[in-house]
């Protein structure tokens, strides 16, 4: 029986080919990850603490603090405005892409209730265009659009 199956070999890529720098969001990405990191080996060496491990304690402190000083800086170049609702989120240890689909469906709904309010205007606009052409032909009257400007006079037919 024949094996149908393929081998693709991919190249890796040259080790001499550069690599863009990342972005200021992905830099401080990466600088968050490494500070979890430090923040887990400093909680551990704290779970182990003995007065012989005082100085591997003392050492993860200090790289904390730095880790905590690097992402400072990486926040100086990075423009975003997160929602207090979401911070709020994450420190009750819920999920923020929850708090975030939410806040859209309150905004979709909004927007859905702003619709049928101006659906329901122009239906009332044609109603009244409709009710004023059977005015008296010897009424004097005319509709002004919303913006001030008038339009032409509506006669009643006769």
């Amino acid at each position: 029986m024949e094996n149908d199956s393929h081998v693709v070999l991919v190249q890796p890529a040259a080790a001499d080919t550069p690599r863009p720098a990342p972005s200021p969001l992905e830099s401080l990405e990466n600088e968050l990850q490494s500070t979890c990191a430090s923040l887990t080996a400093f909680a551990q060496d704290v779970i182990n603490f003995s007065y012989d491990s005082q100085n591997s304690l003392f050492d993860r402190v200090n790289d904390f603090v730095k880790c905590l000083h690097a992402v400072d800086e990486k926040c100086q170049h990075v423009d975003a405005m997160i929602p207090y609702d979401v911070l709020e989120a994450i420190d009750k240890g819920r999920n923020p892409g929850h708090v975030t689909f939410s806040l859209l469906e309150s905004c979709a709904e909004a927007n859905n209730i702003s619709r049928g309010k101006v659906d329901v205007m122009r239906q009332f606009r044609e109603q009244l265009r409709n009710a004023a052409t059977q005015l008296p032909a010897d009424t004097d009257h005319q509709l002004t659009e919303p913006n001030g400007n008038d339009t032409q006079p509506h006669t009643a037919p006769g």
